[in-house]
């Protein structure tokens, strides 16, 4: 199964304008800052809000054309819908609640409900099918959600931040068991989330949308090493710098310059990860190509690293060990001297 959509929809001054398509067997995440058009484009390919121009297509069956006046109503679409908070319905147990997509379908309630309960077994959840949405927790009640969607068959699966209301403790197991049911599948399966460790783990393909448009699409190893927009860079944990490359070295358009090894000439995209930024207290001995005088912005302690956010003639993020934090004194206002090898800037076409 495939999908194509060609999505035009205006809301006062913001504008949805993106070309989608999802191959059959790939998982595709959306990805983007909010207000960026995430849960806008998911609402037009489920049906819950009308385009203004363009065209909707499952395989060869069109769900939505304004040209042609067809617009498929979004109960009699073959899509399931994952929503951020599940959206389960309050007055129905967890079996009922899935059983409901069947019976809206046609199937006998007998049936329904047995065919929820597998879902609900599949999910690991069978043992709160009588439990209402308000006695369940966050991890529950989104894999009633997930058992909702699937249990119809849908052709078209759609995921809107399944994980954003789980607690930390509940979000590992829960993506493990989304990412099973993703592979599992047959739909078409499309997921919204901003957050790169969902992304990384269950998609084969991320599509970045920054003010309703798309700036990149690929694997997410072409966007790792590649970046195209600040969004991007910050989502995979990298410097991103924008410049005019002559002769070995990179103006920067926000000031300043890197000097890297093979950088072709002309308009560029400089990447730099944190772990190739050098830390000193003073100005290093020796020939370092490219070192700057700064100051540390913010020091944030995650893990067994700690990353150091740095002003200067070329703003950067190192990420440096927590021993190394105290060895340097580096506290919020205080200087540093920053230096990165020519060999570590990746250059690339803009």
């Amino acid at each position: 199964m495939s999908l194509n959509a060609t999505v035009v929809v205006r809301r006062g001054e913001f504008v949805l304008d993106v070309q989608l398509s999802v191959d059959d067997g790939d998982v595709v995440a959306i990805l983007g800052p909010n207000g960026a058009g995430k849960s806008t484009l998911l609402a037009v390919l489920a049906g819950l809000l009308p385009l203004d121009q363009g065209l909707v297509m499952l395989d060869d069956d069109v769900l939505e054309d304004p040209v042609k006046g067809v617009r498929m109503p979004a109960a009699s679409r073959p899509v399931g819908v994952v929503f951020q908070d599940g959206r389960l319905f309050p007055h129905l147990s967890a079996i009922e609640n899935v059983a409901f997509g069947l019976r809206a379908r046609g199937t006998r309630h007998a049936d329904a409900l047995a065919r929820a309960r597998h879902w609900l077994e599949r999910a690991g959840v069978s043992d709160v099918a009588g439990r209402r949405p308000a006695e369940l927790s966050g991890g529950q009640a989104q894999r009633v959600a997930l058992a909702r969607a699937l249990a119809p068959s849908p052709r078209l699966l759609l995921l809107d931040e399944p994980l954003a209301a789980v607690d930390a403790g509940a979000r590992a197991a829960l993506r493990r068991e989304i990412g099973r049911e993703l592979r599992g599948t047959t739909a078409t399966r499309v997921l919204v989330t901003h957050d790169a460790v969902d992304a990384m783990a269950l998609a084969d393909r991320l599509v970045i949308l920054e003010e309703g448009r798309i700036v990149q699409e690929g694997t997410p190893a072409d966007v790792r090493r590649h970046p195209r927009s600040r969004f991007a860079a910050d989502l995979v944990g990298v410097n991103l710098f924008r410049g005019h490359a002559v002769g070995g070295v990179v103006h920067l358009d926000g000031g300043g310059e890197l000097v890297a090894a093979d950088a072709p000439t002309g308009y560029v995209f400089s990447v730099v990860h944190p772990h190739a930024v050098a830390l000193y207290r003073h100005r290093p001995e020796g020939t370092p190509r490219n070192a700057w005088r700064s100051r540390v912005q913010a020091v944030e302690l995650v893990g067994d690293r700690a990353r150091v956010e740095i002003e200067g003639p070329v703003p950067l993020v190192a990420e440096v060990t927590p021993a190394a934090v105290d060895e340097l004194h580096l506290s919020e206002g205080g200087e540093v001297w920053a230096t990165v090898k020519a060999t570590e800037v990746n250059v690339y076409d803009a």
